[in-house]
């Protein structure tokens, strides 16, 4: 006869309290690591928001049309200030531009209530701004707790949305909550 061996339940029970531990000790560094990947997903979309402006603008300057078409997408220039725009109105201004400017870009929806988002990149936006932030946990553009950034096509001295106000010059790219 073979005598078949298992684990006995004081076995488990330690095993179990070992992995519970284990859980609690690593479980907010995995939490962090998910702050920070989005933070770093959207400083790298500022980034690359910013360079395409800077891009257009420069066309803009050299060709003097508008208006301005590189790598076969059309960006419209702001007659005033002289910086890339969108067409349309609002936050459908800033989809717009966000759709000319970056190539293979997430989709970008409209803000449709300050205090919540939908998933993935919102905007909201004026004739004078455009701000950009990606869904992440709770946090909205009204609260001022979620990292986004603004793009201004003309001075702003001061606009609010919710409980926060932003304010720069034209062409600025503003990073917000970083």
């Amino acid at each position: 006869m073979s005598h078949q061996r298992g684990f006995t339940l004081i076995e488990l029970i330690i095993v179990i309290v070992i992995l519970g531990i284990l859980a609690v000790t690593a479980l907010p560094r995995f939490v962090n690591l998910s702050d920070d990947a989005h933070l770093a997903t959207t400083k790298a979309e500022a980034a690359a928001f910013k360079s395409a402006i800077d891009l257009v603008r420069s066309t803009y300057l050299i060709r003097d049309t508008n208006p301005v078409v590189v790598a076969g997408a059309t960006v419209a220039i702001d007659t005033t200030s002289e910086w890339p725009t969108g067409t349309g109105s609002g936050s459908q201004l800033c989809i717009n531009l966000w759709e000319s400017l970056l190539q293979n870009a997430e989709p970008v929806v409209a803000m449709s209530n300050v205090n919540s988002l939908a998933a993935g990149w919102n905007a909201f936006g004026t004739a004078d701004l455009c701000a950009y932030g990606k869904k992440f946990g709770d946090r909205t553009f009204a609260n001022g707790d979620l990292p986004h950034f603004v793009y201004y096509i003309h001075d702003v001295s001061a606009f609010a949305i919710g409980s926060q106000t932003y304010a720069g010059s034209a062409g600025e790219v503003q990073k917000v909550n970083f």
